[in-house]
């Protein structure tokens, strides 16, 4: 009985030859698709993702006014998903902020402002940068009118202004363990190049700019703040 029983559970050459190619071919694909996700991240056939801003964002200080969608230019197709603009007043002062969420995009707030068509620093752009008490960049500067502050909120990490932080990020925060599950499922990308790019302005009304600027950075303190935990989800 002890004889039969392993003289039946002994593989024939011809099923060991069949199975060792057939292992190996199956781990050469393995290898091949956790490469490709690995190095080539791109979301080809899927569709671009979506988010709706609510209606209201509190901002302490400030009373919220209304809200209204930002229409999607058409160079920017693929890369903005959706957009708000907000008015709140303070007294007989108004703040406007306007947030774009933007997907691969490029990370260079100057670039941003071109692109779309917002009003740029008459003054050398880094001039423009600062940085606040949490570590995040932002740029603030003036035109004939309005006080300007701009930032890109990141999907990990402090706020940023030019190609280097964002990237700077990207490299630390990104490139962490505990995502490899979701990039290798095809959830995230390996590299999050998402930002929730906002700008706000306030009228000077014939008040120096250096006055406003400190309602800015207090609302931008608080506007941040709400908005980091509540990144949309890739």
């Amino acid at each position: 009985m002890t004889a039969n029983l392993s003289a039946n559970s002994t593989e024939s050459p011809v099923v060991k030859y069949v199975r060792l190619p057939l292992l190996a071919l199956t781990l050469g694909g393995v290898v091949l698709v956790l490469g490709r996700l690995l190095l080539f991240p791109a979301t080809d056939g899927q569709t671009k993702a979506e988010f709706d801003f609510p209606e209201q964002v509190p901002l302490p200080g400030w009373q919220a006014q209304s809200a209204t969608a930002l229409p999607i230019p058409e160079k920017a197709q693929a890369e903005m998903v959706s957009g708000k603009r907000y008015s709140y007043r303070q007294g007989d002062r108004a703040l406007a902020v306007e947030i774009r969420y933007l997907v691969n995009t490029d990370p260079s707030v100057r670039n941003l402002l071109l692109k779309y068509g917002k009003s740029t620093p008459t003054v050398a752009f880094p001039t423009t940068i600062q940085q606040d008490e949490s570590g995040g960049f932002y740029s603030i500067y003036a035109d004939e009118t309005h006080a300007h502050l701009t930032s890109c909120i990141n999907p990990r990490g402090s706020s940023t202004v030019t190609e280097a932080q964002f990237m700077q990020n990207r490299y630390v925060l990104d490139l962490r363990p505990e995502r490899a599950l979701p990039v290798l499922l095809g959830r995230e990308t390996l590299r999050d190049g998402r930002c929730l790019w906002t700008v706000m302005s306030a009228p000077l009304q014939n008040t120096p700019a250096d006055q406003v600027y400190p309602q800015l950075k207090a609302a931008w303190t608080d506007w941040q703040a709400w908005w980091q935990p509540k990144f949309p989800t890739p």
